[in-house]
């Protein structure tokens, strides 16, 4: 939820529609919202061209990727991105997730058990990874370089969608 909150204030009230890129791991922000943090998300959706690249490909993924999709974000699973952190840019910011190992280890194995979705156990994922007391890293760099050639590259798994 941090991350939904820098995003939002970086993307304030844009005069034309920025680019959003999103690398994940795995996609989950859609599985715990309350009416004021998925107002905030729908916000995001609205106001940004979303470009999502997961590297998860179960069927929690999938799920939470269609959330995104069905609100006009463009999405690939299955992506080798965020082996080591999840990643935004927006505008010429570069967004740097870092969440320790146990968070995504316990994260891989629970999303890798769900064969269908009515099978989560959402409890289970609140207590083994939402809850657990870690340490999460977020680094905002604002560099225009960077973050253009970092949107470039997601962009780029698009082109062939485009034509």
């Amino acid at each position: 939820m941090m991350l939904l909150e820098v995003v939002t204030k970086i993307v304030g009230e844009p005069k034309e529609k920025p680019i959003l890129c999103l690398h994940w791991n795995h996609a989950w922000i859609p599985l715990f919202l309350n009416n004021e943090k998925y107002q905030s998300l729908k916000k995001v959706c609205d106001e940004t061209e979303l470009y999502d690249l997961t590297r998860g490909s179960t069927v929690v993924d999938k799920w939470c990727v269609d959330y995104f999709t069905k609100r006009g974000a463009n999405e690939k699973m299955g992506v080798d991105v965020a082996n080591t952190i999840d990643l935004a840019i927006i505008d010429d910011h570069v967004i740097q997730v870092f969440y320790p190992l146990h968070i995504k280890q316990e994260l891989d194995t629970i999303f890798s058990s769900v064969k269908n979705i009515s099978e989560l156990d959402t409890g289970e994922l609140f207590e083994k990874v939402f809850m657990k007391p870690a340490r999460i890293t977020i680094h905002v760099i604002r560099d225009k370089h960077l973050a253009e050639q970092l949107r470039q590259e997601t962009l780029e798994y698009f082109k062939e969608s485009k034509k």
